[in-house]
Parts: structure tokens; sequence; C-alpha cells
């Protein structure tokens, strides 16, 4: 994608700012962490969109409704304490969150442009390297080190006697079948009928039918030997 306009850079003298704001910000949030343990986390009760319906309803109809239903301890004063802890948590997580989130775009964006001016730059290098070594020395250098092509997968080759049958498993579908031999071949699916045999005559070539991953390659010659390429996965 082209280069995307960013309205606001991050500049380094706004990173410090943000900075300075997130630490201070750190030191009080940390003063509200619980030092559990893994046992006391296993056990801890989860609480669903549903459970938190269970809350509310246990709440107004037996905490307010029947005060003396509440536990030794506990008030509806300090439930309601508890409440307000919640939803001040999910006020802090969603304004955290937003951070996260608007940061993590942002950086989406500036490696796109990255990409996209590195991108035209070599685009430009390779054209100029023409008439320049010291461009081209570098360019070649950039593109052997970081854009290596993958080999293309050769075909595998077989061997038949005269009058010989094989049966091969994993071939690829949609690829050539090359007769390389001097006899006629003919291959068919391992479970299909002779009469859908695929004939291919010497230096000729048949595209592997879909669903013929197993085929049986026979050596329709009584006289010459026979020899063949297929992809194979």
């Amino acid at each position: 994608m082209p280069v995307i306009a960013i309205p606001i850079p991050l500049t380094p003298a706004l990173t410090t700012t943000v900075e300075a704001a997130l630490a201070a910000v750190s030191v009080i949030s940390n003063t509200l962490k619980i030092p559990l343990t893994p046992a006391e986390t296993a056990q801890m009760l989860p609480v669903s969109t549903n459970r938190e319906a269970i809350i509310d309803a246990v709440q107004t109809k037996l905490m307010q409704g029947h005060p003396t239903t509440l536990p030794t301890g506990v008030t509806n004063v300090s439930f309601q304490a508890s409440n307000q802890q919640g939803a001040d948590c999910d006020t802090l997580i969603s304004l955290t969150s937003g951070i996260l989130n608007t940061l993590l775009d942002l950086k989406k964006v500036v490696n796109n442009n990255r990409m996209f001016i590195t991108t035209q730059t070599l685009d430009n290098g390779k054209v100029l390297a023409k008439g320049d070594t010291g461009i081209k020395t570098d360019v070649n250098y950039i593109v052997s080190t970081y854009y290596k092509k993958t080999p293309k997968k050769v075909a595998a080759t077989y061997s038949l006697p005269i009058s010989g049958t094989l049966l091969l498993g994993g071939v690829k579908i949609n690829r050539m079948f090359t007769n390389l031999g001097t006899g006629i071949l003919s291959f068919i699916n391992e479970v299909g009928e002779i009469a859908e045999a695929i004939v291919v005559n010497p230096g000729s070539s048949a595209k592997i039918p879909l669903g013929w991953t197993r085929i049986l390659v026979t050596n329709l010659s009584t006289t010459n030997l026979g020899k063949f390429s297929v992809f194979m996965k």
C-alpha cells in the first residue's frame, strides 16, 4: 500500500512525554498489584456476562432485600464498594487498551510506509544501476541476500522396463507427466477404469487430473524401455 499520511508523528519529544506519563501511571498501578500463588490463580471464580447478571440479581433480591443473607463481615456498603472497584477496573482497562490499540495501529502504518519507500528506493536503484557500478554492486548484494528465489521443484524421473508397470503415490495433480523415453506410456488413477487411462507418446506430456494422487504407469511398448518424469508432493 502507498505511503499513508501521519497527521501527528510520534516524534522523540512526544515519545518522551508519553513515556513520562505512562511511567507515572505505572507507579500508581503497581501499588494495586496483588501477589497471588499459582494455586490461588487457578481457583479464582471467573465472572462471565451470565454470572454478572446473577450477581446483580442476588444483590438486588437478597443482599438489599434480605440483608441477613449476607455472609458474616460483609455489608451492602462493602459489596457496593467492590462493584465500584470492578467498574473502575473496566474504565482503566478500556483506557489502556485504547492506548495500546492506537500504538499498534500507528506501528502498522509506520511499517507500511517504511517498506513502501524501501521498495521504491530499490526499484530506483535497479534503474540507476545501469549507469553506476557502485549502485549496481549494492543493489545486487541486497537482491541476492534478501530476495532469494525459492528453487523450483524438479520433477522426479523414473524408468520402466519393457511392458513394465509402476505404482506411484503422492503425485502432484495439475502438473505434467512427461514421457522422456522411446516407449509409449499410459497412466491411470489407481482406482480408475482402464478406459480412463491416458496414453502419452514419446516426447509428449499430459496433465495429471484432479484426484489422481496415486497412479499406475504402464510401458505399452514391447520393444523399448520407458522413462518419464512427474512432480511429487
